[in-house]
């Protein structure tokens, strides 16, 4: 029952963060939405909504280059390992446990 009431708490605070990195996207530089993005998959326990955020970025900016081997969804991958990688690392660590 506990972990309901803190899902209930925490999701219109997801949702808003969700929000905002989606105007960010569209009005502040990239590397703004970078920090953002990297400062949110660190507060929320899987923020998977973080890939749908990295999808519309690479959708509206990315292009075809050369040094990637013509692969378009760069921040998705990216954003993919960095999402397991903090999970994995915040398992770890005992001053992180909610």
């Amino acid at each position: 029952m506990k972990s309901k009431m803190k899902y209930k708490n925490i999701f219109p605070l997801r949702m808003s963060v969700t929000l905002l990195l989606l105007l960010s996207i569209l009005f502040l530089p990239w590397w703004i939405t970078a920090s953002l993005s990297f400062l949110a998959m660190l507060y929320f326990d899987a923020y998977f909504e973080m890939l749908i955020v990295a999808l519309i970025f690479d959708s509206l900016y990315s292009a075809d280059v050369q040094k990637f081997a013509g692969y378009q969804f760069v921040s998705v991958t990216i954003t993919l390992v960095l999402l397991i990688l903090l999970m994995y690392i915040k398992k770890r660590f005992s001053f992180y446990s909610r």
